[in-house]
């Protein structure tokens, strides 16, 4: 399909348009004997009807084609929603037959969060940020062969002073969702280090920042209550921390950091893995 050629056609600056006033109603071919007349239909409602259909074909990405008499057909098969495949870890897709149109989730890689380690007793590491996450439509042609990247999340912090690292990007086409900056152990000397910042998100008409880490809580000075971790935006909540002392623990949840480690007695513990990212394609 494409727009109206005619003689006495005009550009879309020089179209009617709708009437302000009137009340919305259809159209009659008359009746004589009533006397009703013959509806006379306005150059705007063939407008609006033609630009109707037109602005599925261009948003399933086609080229109008006065030749082609099913394009609209064609665009609303191409439609999202139909298939799903869910991606934990990097790869590449090919775009079936038939399809112009992808919907594209995307989820980074979380932040690591911290152990503890010295023999100082009352400390607690921090947490690693959520990741990013970025949701959109993309423009893509059948066969088209897609390389993506799943991010991984971060090392934990270890026992003994390893320190956690970030978490990675994942990405697809022109979407990236950035991985959760990592957590710190707990010190010798007792408080932790800074918590890890959310992830940021970019090429969606979704675009969020994870959750930011948290820090330790003791209660009264002698049992130990682990950060919480930073949750991968409202999509999914950061992990619940522990209670009392012991290791950190990761999430289950996509592009969420793990709860950190803490001590009220001078053991040292490992933190929590940050999630590994994850992808979401509808056609």
């Amino acid at each position: 399909m494409n727009r109206l050629k005619a003689t006495n056609s005009v550009p879309f600056a020089n179209r009617d348009v709708a009437p302000t006033l009137g009340t919305p109603q259809y159209a009659t071919n008359g009746n004589p004997s009533t006397p009703t007349p013959a509806t006379i239909w306005p150059a705007y409602a063939w407008n609006m009807a033609q630009d109707e259909i037109m602005n599925v074909i261009l948003a399933a990405g086609l080229t109008p084609d006065d030749t082609n008499w099913a394009q609209l057909l064609q665009a609303i098969m191409s439609l999202p929603g139909k298939n799903v495949q869910v991606k934990t870890s990097s790869g590449s897709f090919t775009v079936p037959a038939s399809v112009f149109v992808l919907d594209v989730e995307l989820w980074g890689g979380a932040g690591g969060s911290g152990g503890t380690s010295g023999s100082a007793t009352n400390n607690c590491g921090t947490t690693g940020g959520g990741a990013g996450y970025t949701r959109g439509l993309l423009a893509v042609t059948p066969g088209q062969v897609i390389t993506y990247v799943v991010g991984t999340g971060g090392a934990a912090g270890l026992s003994g002073g390893t320190a956690p690292t970030a978490g990675s990007a994942s990405t697809f086409l022109t979407l990236t969702a950035g991985g959760g900056a990592a957590g710190s152990n707990g010190t010798s000397s007792g408080p932790a280090g800074s918590a890890g910042t959310g992830g940021t998100a970019s090429g969606g008409t979704e675009n969020y920042s994870g959750q930011p880490g948290g820090t330790f809580i003791f209660n009264g000075g002698s049992g130990g209550v682990a950060a919480a971790g930073g949750g991968g935006t409202f999509k999914f909540p950061g992990v619940l921390p522990g209670s009392g002392e012991g290791a950190g623990h990761a999430s289950s949840w996509p592009g969420v950091a793990g709860a950190a480690a803490v001590t009220s007695t001078g053991v040292n513990y490992n933190g929590g893995q940050g999630s590994s990212g994850q992808i979401i394609i509808r056609w």
